[in-house]
């Protein structure tokens, strides 16, 4: 039944999801590790993201989400070679799958966990078919729909603070992230993720030409602002030029983050860390093995969270849903004590903001997407809460204030991406970006081969710029991937501007760095740009 809209709800429930993983893709081999992380994301969240989306629309819903699509997402969603390889992916874990199941009887509480799994698997390939194997088309539909209120984020997600002396780089990274977003999806995004939510003050104003009118920063971001806010974070204050700014409610992400008080660690709902693909027999696991001899995740996961580091209990998929609409209950609940507690003291709806990295729901917590379901079901019944888009909340008189610098990382700064572990990274980044730039002004008016390596050495730079891999080393997970990763982008950035001067560098040479980093191809000369590239760009295009 649709909901019966309040003319002035009580308060205003932001859920903000960030969808974003790091670039990766091996076209120099025939299967690679590292590209499981976006087929798993694919079946496990934005799969069936669409689904649930598709059973609002049938039932005449009308959510609204606040999603940030990072262009490295989109790219690789939109790159045939690795949509070619996830359908082969899926396809090997729906066999073992099936094969698991009638291994294990359905007579058993095994078997029928496994039947769960071979379930969602299934259910992710239908909807894969539904929409063509285009997750493009589905996002445009999400937000065509009304469902999401588009957002983006740095071209590479870089952590925007660290370079807050180079306003080239700045211009790079935003400029370059809002037209991907344009190219990909066919609108303008209307907020802006600042990656691991870092904020440095003045950062607003790299912002503000490309027509963003909101982003959002952890909570001390706001409580430190200057001057303080009379409401705190739980009304968005309005930057000097005019951007509106809103800070996380950490209670409500407390209890979606936090394995140990939050829902995810709840015994009845599935655990993450018991998939077959580690537990079997290399022989038993076919297709799914990594260029045939490495383990890999296969989807099915048939046990529960159970509790401890003992042993596990089969899962139940009927005890975890009825888990999934207590906690919704709970979440909205929760809500709406905070806003009873809070209507005394303002004049003004409270609004909530709950950030989460997307692959949170479905993937880390596989009921997340049905949670997400729940809520969005209970809050469109409400009629005192209401779910609402960010930039639809930033007009009006809100609070003029300069947040303080900030990020989500861990100690509230940039310790995890400068930190002993990584801290070799940064003089490397700092000097190919310095390079490039003087490389730009010594060729204003380069000839077709300086301009394509010139846009190629930009490629580079950003996707070593990617805050993940500082993260992965210092988090000491895939620590070897990670630094390779940035020791080749380096050395590329690096080879080709050693023969810019020259221009020396065959056309297959050059031919072969854009295939391992085709990011952004809209960047080359010989491709059509629009106003916005050719302001990005425009010392040498």
């Amino acid at each position: 039944m649709p909901r019966v809209v309040s003319t002035k709800p009580a308060g205003h429930v932001c859920l903000l999801l960030h969808a974003h993983l790091p670039f990766v893709r091996h076209p120099e081999h025939d299967d690679f590790l590292e590209e499981r992380w976006l087929f798993e994301a694919i079946t496990e969240t934005y799969l069936p993201l669409l689904r649930i989306a598709e059973g609002w629309e049938h039932d005449r819903l009308k959510p609204r989400l606040v999603l940030s699509f990072s262009p490295t997402l989109l790219a690789m969603v939109g790159d045939d070679l690795l949509c070619a390889r996830y359908e082969r992916v899926l396809a090997a874990q729906i066999l073992y799958a099936r094969d698991t199941v009638q291994r294990e009887g359905s007579d058993t509480a095994l078997g029928r966990a496994c039947q769960a799994s071979l379930d969602a698997l299934l259910a992710a390939e239908g909807t894969w078919h539904r929409w063509g194997g285009n997750l493009l088309s589905g996002f445009r539909w999400l937000i065509g729909s009304g469902f999401v209120e588009p957002w983006t984020t740095a071209a590479t997600h870089a952590l925007l603070p660290l370079w807050k002396r180079y306003p080239f780089v700045l211009k790079m990274q935003i400029g370059t992230g809002v037209e991907a977003f344009r190219r990909a999806l066919g609108c303008s995004p209307k907020g802006f993720w600042l990656p691991e939510c870092g904020y440095f003050p003045g950062l607003e104003t790299y912002l503000e030409p490309l027509d963003i009118r909101a982003f959002a920063v952890e909570t001390h971001g706001i409580t430190l602002a200057k001057p303080a806010p009379e409401f705190g974070i739980y009304a968005p204050i309005r930057c000097p030029n005019g951007l509106a700014v809103f800070g996380r409610d950490p209670e409500a992400s407390r209890q979606v983050w936090s394995r140990s008080e939050g829902y995810p660690g709840d015994p009845w709902y599935r655990e993450f860390h018991r998939d077959l693909g580690f537990e079997q027999p290399l022989d038993e696991l076919g297709d799914v093995l990594v260029d045939g001899q490495f383990r890999a995740a296969t989807g099915v996961k048939p046990y529960r969270v159970t509790g401890g580091e003992g042993e596990k209990q089969p899962y139940d998929p009927v005890r975890a849903m009825e888990r999934v609409r207590e906690h919704a209950r709970h979440f909205v609940e929760q809500r709406r004590q905070r806003v009873r507690s809070l209507a005394p003291t303002m004049n003004r709806p409270p609004v909530m903001v709950a950030p989460y990295d997307a692959e949170l729901f479905g993937h880390w917590w596989y009921e997340g997407i049905d949670f997400i379901d729940q809520v969005v079901r209970l809050l469109d019944a409400d009629q005192d809460l209401a779910m609402a888009g960010m930039v639809e909340l930033a007009d009006g008189d809100l609070h003029e204030a300069t947040p303080s610098a900030s990020t989500w990382g861990e100690w509230g700064h940039h310790q995890v991406w400068i930190h002993e572990s990584n801290a070799w990274v940064w003089p490397h980044q700092e000097k190919l970006a310095r390079r490039l730039e003087q490389a730009f002004a010594d060729f204003p008016n380069p000839d077709p081969l300086r301009q394509r390596m010139l846009s190629q050495a930009a490629r580079e730079l950003m996707a070593a710029q990617a805050s993940d891999w500082p993260f992965m080393i210092q988090q000491g997970t895939t620590v070897a991937y990670a630094e390779q990763r940035l020791k080749d982008h380096l050395q590329r950035g690096n080879y080709l501007l050693n023969h810019l001067d020259q221009a020396d560098l065959t056309q297959a040479t050059l031919e072969d760095l854009e295939e391992l980093t085709p990011l952004f191809p809209w960047l080359n000369p010989d491709s059509t740009v629009t106003a916005l590239t050719r302001q990005i760009f425009g010392l040498f295009l």
